[in-house]
């Protein structure tokens, strides 16, 4: 992208109006610190709908319960996001030596040390940890870690998303990772289309992806399937990771994005709200109008507003959000929030709300869920930084060998 004096060139030229050409966006290449803003929003949306439980036995309990009903769309804004960012490092790349290896090394050093670590604490450390305490488990935790076991060989090789599809407490402790599957799939074939297509058809591949995500859900539901398990399986589920593949392109094959293109995103960003506000009071997974429709047009607002941020046609206060220190800091730590939180949540929830405080607050509905929020939100920011600090990092270290 360029300066500021020829995006408002190329803006006057197509008739913009004054603020399509009011900052300069940056160039393809470099780092733009509001993404990790937006990846910020992404995980606080996630802790939310996760932590905040709210009560339904008052007027402003289903109030509040139906606003932290859109927060699970905080898992489709890393999809969109995601797609952003890797189909961008691809485009970048693209023709030039050892692409395929510079990318497949790079993102396992920043996905696997942790994964895998988990994984190696939780099915290697812990049956250690029994047997070196001689510590027998109550019947119904073992029955949930015989679950678990049987099924580990899906995690191992990043495909529990089809297994979480089965329903609830397919893989106990570990739901949020069908997510983390459904990415890695995507890092795994991606790179393979971007570098073989055409570039001048790559667009139109994407577009026809997104275009089949909603008529797949449809056809599936249609046909008896659960809205569960089209929530969790990956081919229904791409749509948003190509949304946000769409926008890396338009800022790459235009210089700046054009501004009818940009008032075009403004347009779909109004629309998207309008069409999820409709159905703010049932925003549920299990609801087949939001399996149908609901993920596209969560990926339409966040594809329409990250190629306005990107290419600076937001406001300086809105920027100044997502650069804000708590923002970004969630930003960089969201991959091991992400991977830490649910188990605490889970187990906050359950014991603030059976506690003796949590039963005589019960009907100061926002009370206990904010309790639960702030703890958990302490409890796996100090994980991730340990994380970070004694283990990610050093291993981050090593990426800038396969630059």
């Amino acid at each position: 992208m360029s300066s500021l004096s020829s995006q408002s060139a190329a803006a006057d030229a197509e008739g913009a109006p004054a603020g399509f050409a009011a900052a300069a966006p940056p160039a393809p290449h470099r780092r733009v610190p509001a993404l990790d803003g937006v990846r910020g929003l992404a995980i606080v949306l996630v802790l939310v709908y996760h932590c905040a439980k709210f009560p339904k036995h008052t007027e402003l309990g289903v109030f509040l319960a139906s606003l932290r009903s859109v927060c699970w769309g905080g898992v489709d804004l890393f999809f969109v996001l995601s797609g952003f960012l890797i189909t961008g490092v691809l485009l970048d790349a693209r023709g030039r030596a050892n692409y395929y290896r510079n990318f497949y090394v790079r993102r396992v050093l920043r996905i696997f040390p942790l994964y895998y670590g988990v994984l190696a604490a939780v099915f290697v450390g812990i049956p250690v940890l029994l047997a070196v305490a001689d510590w027998q488990p109550g019947p119904r935790w073992m029955v949930l870690w015989e679950r678990l076991q049987d099924r580990q060989i899906w995690l191992w090789a990043y495909l529990q998303n089809f297994v979480q599809a089965e329903g609830p407490k397919a893989l106990p402790s570990f739901g949020p990772f069908w997510s983390l599957a459904i990415e890695e799939q995507f890092y795994m074939v991606w790179p393979f289309v971007v570098a073989l297509a055409p570039r001048r058809q790559l667009r139109w591949i994407i577009l026809a992806g997104c275009l089949m995500g909603p008529l797949l859900r449809l056809g599936l539901i249609l046909n008896g399937w659960s809205t569960w398990a089209v929530y969790h399986i990956t081919p229904t589920r791409l749509d948003g990771l190509l949304f946000g593949a769409f926008a890396a392109v338009l800022v790459r094959d235009a210089t700046p994005v054009p501004a009818r293109t940009l008032r075009l995103a403004a347009t779909l960003c109004v629309a998207a709200i309008t069409g999820l506000m409709l159905t703010l009071g049932n925003f549920s997974t299990h609801w087949e109008a939001v399996s149908v429709s609901g993920y596209a047009l969560l990926a339409i607002l966040f594809t329409s507003g990250l190629l306005l941020l990107v290419q600076g046609q937001v406001g300086p206060r809105t920027r100044a959000v997502f650069e804000s220190r708590t923002l970004t800091m969630f930003g960089k730590y969201s991959y091991a929030i992400y991977v830490f939180h649910w188990p605490i949540a889970r187990w906050a929830r359950h014991t603030f709300v059976t506690s003796d405080l949590g039963m005589a607050v019960r009907d100061y509905v926002v009370l206990v869920p904010l309790a639960v929020f702030l703890f958990v939100t302490v409890m796996v920011l100090l994980l991730a930084k340990l994380s970070w600090v004694l283990w990610e990092s050093r291993w981050l270290r090593l990426k800038s060998r396969f630059s």
